[in-house]
């Protein structure tokens, strides 16, 4: 009766393809990541004389009318996140002062 041996399974060309196999699905999560790959836009918001101002409404307006706001926070701080790539009109509300507007762009990261 003939034995086969595992080893000859394991040929250079055997192996050879089983690391490109590997590697290809070790490397699939990381194309999907960076399909989705976000950005955002942090600040603090200041009056005229570099005094924090908390409770500033902070609008963002991108690409396709994508839109969305938050609000500052009690050392003038926002972070508005998981943004597309590309160009955002950022405005920024408080009672008693005039509106500010902003042009920014976001990249991936």
């Amino acid at each position: 009766m003939e034995s086969r041996r595992l080893v000859a399974a394991w040929s250079p060309r055997f192996a050879g393809r089983m690391l490109l196999v590997g590697l290809l699905v070790l490397g699939l999560p990381l194309v999907a990541a960076a399909q989705n790959a976000t950005g955002r836009i942090t600040g603090v918001v200041t009056d005229s004389t570099g005094g924090v101002l908390p409770g500033v409404t902070v609008n963002v307006k991108g690409p396709n009318n994508v839109t969305s706001s938050t609000v500052s926070d009690s050392n003038g701080k926002y972070i508005i996140e998981k943004l597309a790539p590309g160009t955002y009109t950022l405005s920024f509300e408080l009672a008693g002062f005039a509106t500010q507007s902003s042009t920014v762009i976001v990249a991936a990261g």
